[in-house]
């Protein structure tokens, strides 16, 4: 049996208008599939939307990517009644027919993309792309967006949950790295050398932290196997995709210290320490200023041969 809960992640930091708006579109589409029973928020930061259940709040928001932390601790939070959990972005359209194909993908593996087929939304409101899921053939696949799996995943003695230090984004590429060491992403081929870049980039201390989770999740995962829901989703664009610096955005967390420069908190997001304040907040902080989420996306074609390392 498969009793599914969906779990949102809602942060910002930087005080995006477009955050609010993509929201509660999202929250209106999951209404509309006659799912709103089953979703909830997870967030930080200010007052949370008043017509959405809440899993888990945190009152700070410091300026750091609190995606996966939000989820992790939002899953401990749920009713026990749910088997399997799905996490998906604030900006992801769902239609009536989704939940379903989640499911039933979840009948047969234990890890699942939520989606076949996404159809991007420039701020103009017109389709600028479609892509496919990171698990089936094609170009340019989509690594983020929508995952779900087994509740056990988040639980004691189960799974890792999901990977927290990520903290300027990109957890779903972290995520995918793991997968893709047991099964294959066909669509993200970049995949291959996402660890070693990280190696070029991250601290040494981050990286061995990846890795002691990349052998966790591994574990967890086995041959449990991975499918792509057989279901269309949309995504609601917001800002510039050129300035999320996908790639060099991992450079800031170059001489994190996560012992020294975070404090974990159980039950509470990740927040900067003293001297974390001093040596790595600035550049994280600017960072999130930069990606300018209130500007318009118009997207120009794009070669599906380009890689794209996430959609966060």
């Amino acid at each position: 049996m498969v009793r599914l809960a969906v779990v949102i992640p809602y942060f910002n930091p930087a005080g995006y208008g477009s955050h609010e708006r993509k929201l509660s579109r999202t929250l209106a589409a999951y209404r509309s599939a006659g799912l709103a029973e089953d979703v909830y928020l997870a967030g930080a930061g200010g007052t949370h939307p008043l017509d959405a259940q809440v899993a888990f709040w945190d009152a700070e928001c410091p300026f750091l990517w609190h995606k996966e932390r939000l989820i992790n601790l939002a899953v401990r939070q749920l009713p026990a009644e749910y088997t399997h959990v799905v996490w998906a972005d604030s900006d992801v359209i769902v239609h009536r027919e989704w939940a379903a194909a989640v499911a039933d993908a979840l009948r047969r593996a234990r890890l699942v993309q939520g989606f076949r087929v996404v159809r991007h939304r420039d701020t103009r409101d017109e389709l600028s792309m479609t892509r496919v899921s990171a698990l089936v053939p094609g170009g340019r696949g989509a690594m983020g967006l929508v995952w779900g799996a087994c509740r056990s995943l988040f639980e004691e003695g189960g799974g890792p949950g999901l990977f927290d230090r990520a903290i300027v984004g990109g957890g779903d590429s972290v995520l995918g790295w793991a997968v893709r060491q047991r099964y294959d992403t066909p669509s993200t081929p970049w995949l291959d050398s996402y660890r070693s870049n990280l190696g070029l980039k991250w601290s040494a201390e981050l990286v061995a932290e990846y890795d002691a989770w990349v052998a966790r999740a591994g574990a967890w995962l086995g041959d449990g196997g991975v499918a792509a829901a057989d279901t269309t989703v949309e995504v609601l664009e917001h800002g510039p995709p050129e300035l999320r610096q996908y790639g060099d955005r991992n450079y800031l967390l170059s001489g994190l210290r996560p012992a020294e420069h975070l404090v974990d908190e159980p039950g509470r997001v990740l927040r900067w320490s003293a001297c974390g304040m001093a040596a790595v907040e600035p550049g994280v902080r600017a960072y999130f200023h930069s990606r300018r989420e209130d500007d318009a996306s118009v997207a120009e074609p794009v070669d599906a041969g380009v890689a794209v390392e996430s959609a966060a």
